[in-house]
């Protein structure tokens, strides 16, 4: 059940021709985990971990920051520009409360880089 809505929000974001992210959020007592994510390109799709701060991107992506806190992030590929990424939709999964946590699905879109 989780992965059909991670699907649902994947359609959405494969929409566009910008870059995408849909990213799958759980919590258990205060502490939150992102790391099921899809990264979305004209190019196709790659697993990514979502999770708060920098880390090496999807294929060939330099670097990837997430900042949960703001709602925002960042990417860049080699030789290119730094490009930027922020929460456009987070959806509450009501799944999840029968089984004592909670969870989201989140989609993120490329906007222009304004931070």
């Amino acid at each position: 059940m989780r992965f059909s809505g991670l699907a649902l929000l994947s359609a959405l974001a494969a929409k566009v021709s910008a870059d995408a992210m849909a990213s799958y959020t759980e919590c258990y007592f205060g502490s939150c985990t992102s790391h099921r994510a899809v990264w979305y390109t004209d190019f196709g799709s790659h697993n990514v971990d979502a999770n708060e701060g920098c880390r090496k991107g999807a294929s060939d992506m330099e670097e990837m920051c997430v900042d949960w806190g703001n709602g925002r992030g960042h990417f860049r590929f080699p030789n290119g520009p730094r490009r930027c990424f922020k929460l456009e939709r987070r959806i509450d999964v009501e799944f999840c409360r029968d089984f004592g946590y909670s969870c989201t699905l989140d989609a993120w879109q490329e906007v222009g880089c304004s931070w």
